[in-house]
C-alpha cells in the first residue's frame, strides 16, 4: 500500500467513526410552560406581582421567564421553562430569547417508548388501551406490555367483556367454563 492510500483509508475510518455519533437520535424541543396568575393587584395599566410593579411585558433578569400584564382582567401570564423531564438536559441559556432559552434535548432511548400503534409514552407513563386490550408502561425506554390474564383450562374463556372499555375492563370480569 502506498502512503497516500494508507492516509486515505485512515481518513475514511476517522470520518466513519465521527459519523457514528451522528446516527444517535436525540429529541429536541422547547420545554415551555404558560401559567396564568389571576386576581393580581392592578393600578391603571400596571400589575403588581411578587414585589414587582410593571406594565406590558418584562423579562426577568438572569432568568428564562417573561411576565405579561393584563390589567383589564387582573391577570399576569408567566411564560417560563417547564420542569425538566428525566434523562433530559437544557441546552438553552437564560440570556437567549424565549422559547430558545428553554431548548431541551433528551435521549429517546431513556426518555420515551413507542407502542405498536405509534403512540409515544414518556418515561414512567402508563396507558390503558382498548384496541389492543393491553396496558403499556414505559420504564427507562423499555416498553412493558401487560395483556389480559389467560385461562389455564382450554374449556374456559372470559365473560362480561366490554370491548369499548380500556384495559383491564376489556379483558372481562369473569370466566365461563364448559362441561
Amino acid at each position: 500500500m502506498t502512503k497516500a492510500s494508507t492516509m486515505l483509508t485512515n481518513g475514511v475510518v476517522i470520518i466513519y467513526l465521527l459519523c457514528l455519533s451522528l446516527t444517535t437520535a436525540m429529541i429536541f424541543f422547547n420545554n415551555v410552560e404558560v401559567i396564568p396568575i389571576n386576581d393580581v393587584l392592578t393600578f391603571g395599566d400596571y400589575c403588581y406581582l411578587f414585589g414587582k410593579n410593571f406594565t406590558g411585558q418584562i423579562r426577568l433578569e438572569k432568568k428564562c421567564a417573561r411576565w405579561t400584564c393584563y390589567p383589564n382582567i387582573s391577570t399576569v401570564v408567566v411564560v417560563r421553562c417547564a420542569k425538566l423531564p428525566q434523562h433530559c438536559h437544557t441546552i438553552g441559556f437564560y440570556w437567549d430569547p424565549l422559547p430558545k432559552c428553554c431548548n431541551t434535548v433528551c435521549d429517546p432511548n431513556k426518555f420515551m417508548c413507542q407502542t405498536g400503534d405509534n403512540r409515544m409514552l414518556m418515561d414512567g407513563q402508563e396507558l390503558n388501551s382498548t384496541k389492543p386490550c393491553v396496558r403499556y408502561a414505559c420504564k427507562h425506554g423499555t416498553l412493558v406490555t401487560q395483556t389480559c390474564q389467560g385461562h389455564g383450562d382450554s374449556k374456559c374463556e372470559a365473560a362480561n367483556i366490554d370491548p369499548c372499555a380500556p384495559y383491564p375492563n376489556c379483558c372481562g370480569a369473569a370466566k365461563i367454563c364448559q362441561g
